[in-house]
Parts: C-alpha cells; structure tokens; sequence
C-alpha cells in the first residue's frame, strides 16, 4: 500500500493535482508561482465568448476571490475535501450543493444547521434556479454573488484578486492569503494520511545587503529567493512572503524527518546560490534559518490551534535558529507536550549550521 508521502510524491506529475487544490484555492501550480514571468495565454476557439459561471466571495473568506463552477455538482461546506470549503464554523461541514448543467445552475441547501439564503429569504429543501447577480448567504457569514459572464470577464476579475493575494515584488502569496487557507490545507493533507510542514524561513545579515548595495539589489535578492522557494516547494505546496526577508514554504509530510530533510534541502540551497549577479555582476553569497514547525496527522484540534498560532510558533523556531548561530534549520513538532507556552520550545531538533559561518554572538539574533 502506497503511503501518503509516496501518493503526494507521485501527485507532483498528477496534472489534476498541479492545477490547484479546489476551485476554492488559488493554483498551487508552477504557472502561478513563478514570480515575474510571461504566461502565455491560450484560449480555445469560441471560448471567450461563451458565459461561464462562477462565484464571487463578497463576505466570509477572501473578499474578491473568484470560484469557477465547473459542470455536475459541487458540494458546499466546511469540510476541506469538498470543492468549494469555507472555515467559518457557522458553515455546517455538508452546507449545500451546486449543480451546473447545460440549460441552468442549481442550488439545494443539505439541511444546514444555520442555512442558505437566496434572494434575502432561506432555502428549503428544495432545488432553486440560480439566476445573473444572485446573492447567496452560506449561513449569516458568508456571502457569494452568482456570475455567468464570460471567460474575459471572469478573468479579469481573477486579475484582480491575484494583486490582493500575491506578494507585488516576488509574485508569491501574501500573509493575508496564507493565514486564510492554512487551516483547510492541514484538514486537506489530513485527509491523505499526510501531515504539514510549515518552514518560516529568513534570510541571514539581509539588513547589510540594502545598506551595501541598495534596495534595487536587495530587491533582487528577494525575487530569486521567490523563484527558487518555487523550484524546490512543488505543488500541492506552495510558498509566500510574509514581509520584508521573510518568507513560508508549506508542503505535505509523512513526517518530522521528511520536513526536515526538505527544510535542510532549501537551507543548502540558499547557501549554494548566486544570487544578484544581474544586477551587480557577481554573485552574492547569503544564508538562511529556518523555524520549521510540523503539524502532525491527528484528529483532535485544541483550542489554540490556528494558523496565526502555527505562524508564532515556527517565529520563535526561527529566532532560536538565528539566537544558535544562523545557518541553521530548528524544528518543532505542534503537539502539547512540546509547547509549555507560545514562545517556549521543547524537544525542538536543529541541524547543524554549515562550515566556515561566522557567529555574531553580540549582534541581535533577529536581523
């Protein structure tokens, strides 16, 4: 029998898989997350002239963002697996479903606990025609706008929402994205036998390089730092700018050691890059450390156990990382035992830093 790590192995060369977790999520894919590269755009025949309809998130999960409704049904709730989820817990795990056909686009509320509202007033059981400009209510929390315009409009207003999720530098995802979909994505893999690994990762001394160089370079750096997070994180992960030097890959894993060994792969990497030469003419060398924080497959939750939650916890792997000398991956496993308080690591692994770097034991271990 396969493992999750091997059928998420074998998912990377998984076309279904590389275009995008659910209709709900932005493409994981490697077309999205390259930062700053023409994308050819080919439409077939006819196609752009031809209504598509899809839903536009207006309250409730990210503002803006647009669901294609693809033909036959989808199903609408809180559970991760289904193809349009929200987090929200007013939203009941098996809400509603929406059936495209030829002729028509139906919804049916599944008998939720808090309801689905159409045209100001609740479902019943019974199946309703959707029609142009529909306001859907999933429970009092979340509210879509039913589109059935064309490719052309319906890709504009996914244009639009790109430059409200995605970092303007790098072309990752930014913070607010992540700390949307983190939670459906660690229900998602868990789903699949699989855990989460959350790597924070950082540059080392990054201060020096703007105060060198200038900005333009340092800015430079960043963006070849995007593209190889890129390379080396393959769908179903994916990585993002959280601010500044600082960055998150997010991917699948079977376990501790397997995160780690990816975690390691990107600190090597980083170490073995050349990074500027485009702007200067000869290559930078720079470090990272990594906080790497793996959420293991269970099926408890606790109380605090969210995505802002996760990000702090892998900051303060970071910081012990750079506090021990940079260079270096510390990882934690997000399990009770191993947390006495948010900024209190125990049972953390580190990887030892690299030969020949430096320590600045009298600079502040954060820059």
């Amino acid at each position: 029998m396969d493992s999750g790590q091997d059928r998420w192995e074998r998912d990377q060369d998984d076309p279904t898989t590389r275009h995008g977790l659910s209709s709900t999520r932005m493409t994981h894919s490697d077309e999205a997350t390259q930062p700053h590269q023409g994308r050819e755009r080919v439409q077939e025949e006819g196609a752009e002239d031809k209504p598509t309809p899809g839903l536009l998130v207006q309250h409730g999960g990210l503002m803006g963002q647009l669901i294609r409704l693809n033909p036959g049904v989808s199903l609408i709730g809180r559970d991760a697996r289904h193809p349009i989820w929200f987090r929200s817990l007013a939203v009941s795990r098996d809400h509603a479903r929406i059936h495209v056909r030829d002729d028509a686009v139906i919804l049916q509320d599944l008998k939720s606990r808090n309801g689905t509202y159409l045209r100001g007033h609740r479902l019943g059981p019974e199946p309703v025609k959707l029609r142009e400009n529909d306001i859907i209510c999933i429970s009092p929390e979340v509210r879509l706008k039913f589109l059935h315009h064309s490719p052309r409009s319906l890709k504009h207003h996914e244009e639009m929402f790109n430059k409200v999720v995605r970092d303007d530098l790098t072309g990752l995802y930014n913070r607010m994205y992540v700390v949307e979909m983190l939670e459906g994505e660690r229900d998602r893999n868990a789903y699949r036998g699989l855990g989460l690994a959350l790597a924070l990762i950082d540059l080392d001394r990054f201060k020096s390089i703007n105060d060198t160089y200038g900005h333009q370079v340092g800015d430079q750096v960043l963006i070849e730092l995007g593209g190889l997070l890129c390379e080396l994180i393959p769908p179903p992960g994916f990585s993002a700018r959280l601010g500044g030097e600082e960055f998150l890959s997010v991917y699948p894993a079977e376990s501790l050691e397997f995160a780690c060994r990816l975690a390691e792969t990107i600190r090597i990497r980083v170490a073995n890059q050349p990074f500027g030469m485009q702007t200067l003419g000869f290559p930078l060398h720079l470090t990272t450390s990594i906080g790497l924080l793996f959420l293991e497959l269970t099926e408890t939750r606790q109380p605090d156990d969210r995505s802002e939650h996760w990000i702090t916890r892998a900051d303060g792997l970071l910081y012990r990382a750079k506090a021990m000398g940079r260079d270096q991956v510390m990882a934690g496993i997000n399990r009770p035992d191993y947390w006495s308080a948010l900024d209190n690591v125990s049972g953390e692994v580190s990887f030892s830093k690299a030969p020949g770097v430096s320590q600045a034991r009298d600079e502040d271990p954060a820059t």
